[in-house]
């Protein structure tokens, strides 16, 4: 994809961790944690050691961010049911879940990308395992790929660049929300062998 350059354009880029794409949704019986497919199990009974940590954020609000750990395919081990509490420690031990997005429902629609960025980053803290993405403001294309350059030395799997106007869409990819990776992955649908 390329990114669309313009005066009244203003973007965002932050680093792309190569994981799971997982929401969780404050519920008044705590955090119930999500993929875009809306499943919930067994990540909800799973992720604990992070429902502590967002126990104390309003009933409604969701937090969306991306599951990492050290290797893209160790993050699978969380869809494994009936993890013993020994296995999700050690497991715990290299997992980031890395929070880029916030939604309340009792916030008024049409909450722009800039004010959510500012709402997540009063309301949610870095711990061991919750990392609040960092954003940098892109000046040009040219200050863009060096950003990029940058976050693909630093190991990351590459960018998301986000325009600040955007408005916020549960699960859902938007062009408002652009990918850079230093490769193409395409989803595909088997249908024999």
């Amino acid at each position: 994809h390329s990114v669309k350059f313009n005066k009244s354009r203003r973007l965002i880029a932050e680093p792309k961790g190569d994981g799971y794409r997982i929401m969780a949704l404050i519920t008044k019986d705590g955090p119930v944690f999500y993929t875009r497919n809306m499943n919930t199990e067994p990540y909800t009974s799973n992720l604990q050691f992070l429902a502590r940590q967002l126990r104390k954020l309003p009933v409604g609000t969701t937090i969306d961010g991306e599951l990492v750990r050290d290797e893209f395919n160790a993050v699978a081990q969380w869809r494994t049911e009936h993890l013993s509490d020994d296995d999700i420690a050690e497991m715990a031990r290299d997992t980031v879940w890395m929070v880029f997005d916030i939604h309340d429902k009792r916030v008024k629609a049409g909450e722009r990308l800039e004010e959510r960025k500012k709402r997540l980053r009063k309301m949610v803290s870095d711990t061991e395992n919750i990392m609040v993405v960092p954003s940098i403001k892109i000046k040009d294309e040219a200050h863009l790929y060096k950003i990029y350059e940058k976050a693909i030395d630093n190991g990351w799997e590459g960018l998301v660049v986000k325009d600040l106007d955007s408005l916020y869409h549960p699960g859902v990819r938007k062009d408002a929300w652009m990918k850079m990776k230093a490769f193409e992955t395409r989803d595909g649908k088997v249908i024999g062998f």
